[in-house]
């Protein structure tokens, strides 16, 4: 289990991360909201399944896609980016947007590659504030049980995530503090130079 994307911090954003209501989303809107996770799991399976007979290319050509439509990627870009994003210009933010997305794939790609008969279960989905949902999930794996949580949200009329919380532990904040702190010392370019050279390492390790 040591290779499953495990995504990062309790102390979500104070602003972002909102206490359950406990109140289950409506039923005829339950399908549409959980849609994005939905189709994240079942393209990670196929991934992993892909990843016994194919290379690494495949797997990041069948998951870009779909994680382009699952995420806000523009949403978790600014956030994580935080007061800075607002010092960058246009061509900075866009150029960050796609690093950040082509990062998540490949890190996707990477750790999602072998499949030992993981199992994705939808658990319950809950009611946060501003229109906000949390839906919690579960990956099976003979050896160990991973609490998965995803916050979604409506972007343009589509149901996105926004953060996904690995054991309680959520990726958003975590990469907001890493990256305001490069950010901070060493400026925009450095973080940018940073991730590229994460992708790199994953690329070639693969």
């Amino acid at each position: 289990m040591n290779k499953i994307f495990v995504l990062t911090n309790r102390l979500f954003l104070s602003y972002f991360l909102f206490l359950p209501c406990h109140v289950f989303a409506a039923e005829m809107n339950y399908s549409s909201i959980i849609e994005p996770v939905l189709e994240l799991h079942k393209t990670l399976i196929e991934a992993m399944k892909l990843g016994e007979s194919e290379q690494f290319e495949k797997r990041v050509e069948l998951l870009s896609p779909v994680i382009k439509r699952s995420f806000d990627t523009s949403l978790i870009a600014r956030i994580i980016i935080g007061r800075a994003w607002i010092n960058l210009d246009e061509a900075q933010q866009d150029e960050f947007i796609n690093l950040f997305n082509e990062l998540t794939v490949t890190t996707y790609a990477d750790r999602f590659n072998n499949y030992n008969q993981e199992i994705f279960s939808t658990k319950s989905t809950e009611t946060l504030k501003n229109e906000r949902y949390l839906i919690r999930t579960e990956l099976k794996a003979a050896d160990d049980t991973v609490a998965l949580d995803y916050i979604v949200q409506q972007t343009d009329s589509q149901w996105k995530i926004v953060n996904v919380i690995a054991n309680g532990i959520s990726d958003l904040s975590l990469k907001r503090a890493e990256y305001a702190k490069i950010i901070k010392v060493s400026g925009f370019s450095a973080l940018v130079n940073k991730i590229t050279a994460q992708i790199a390492d994953i690329k070639k390790n693969d």
